[in-house]
């Protein structure tokens, strides 16, 4: 989830300057992004009462951003105004995922709490938090490797068909992927069948609390 959402900011650069050919627009499209991340953050609590629980919340916002973002790499070039609404729309769902995958976290660790009696809050916070230090990390990484495979050359007044490849890859093919492999990932996600026992659990240490 980090790796994408630091693919979506860190590709734009190279994609609007190399790709687009329009430096000059640099600022607004990511003024549009930036405000589509953060009007994500105000939604997701309607998304969360839509969807139930949080894994189908992930699930649903990934796949329309896969959709989206493979919609962008057929026709984000074709029109800057559709190329700007579309990103808008595609981080509105996909800036949800940092915010949701907290919540994920609170499962996790009600899961182990129910399956092995063992409290991980600490371990499974400090995971989380070098997933997200890997995920920055990584995304400036997958992005220079996927351009300069395909040929890319800095500040060259001209980029092959490879490279302008590897520019849109870039910023919508590869981040398509991540999102349809978290897809996958959910379609696996073993807890939420556990819920009604995780609710029994809570009720149960909360009725033990209260006696004592």
């Amino acid at each position: 989830a980090n790796l994408g959402y630091g693919m979506m900011f860190s590709a734009s650069y190279y994609y609007i300057t190399y790709y687009i050919g329009a430096p000059q627009m640099l600022p607004i499209y990511m003024v549009i992004l930036g405000l589509g991340s953060l009007i994500s953050m105000v939604l997701m609590p309607l998304v969360l009462k839509l969807c139930k629980t949080p894994r189908r919340a992930l699930l649903i916002t990934q796949v329309i951003t896969a959709v989206l973002y493979l919609v962008l790499f057929f026709v984000g070039k074709n029109s800057f105004p559709l190329l700007t609404a579309l990103s808008f729309v595609a981080a509105l769902f996909s800036c949800m995922q940092n915010g949701i995958v907290n919540l994920l976290l609170n499962d996790t660790i009600d899961y182990v709490m129910l399956t092995d009696g063992l409290s991980l809050n600490g371990i499974v916070s400090a995971v989380r938090g070098f997933a997200s230090k890997c995920g920055a990390g990584l995304a400036m990484a997958v992005i220079t490797a996927i351009i300069s495979i395909a040929g890319f050359i800095p500040n060259a007044p001209a980029q092959s068909a490879a490279a302008m490849t590897g520019l849109n890859m870039a910023r919508f093919g590869a981040p398509a992927i991540i999102s349809v492999l978290l897809v996958i990932c959910l379609c696996f996600y073993p807890i939420e069948k556990r819920y009604g026992d995780i609710k029994k659990m809570k009720a149960e240490m909360n009725s033990k609390l209260d006696k004592e």
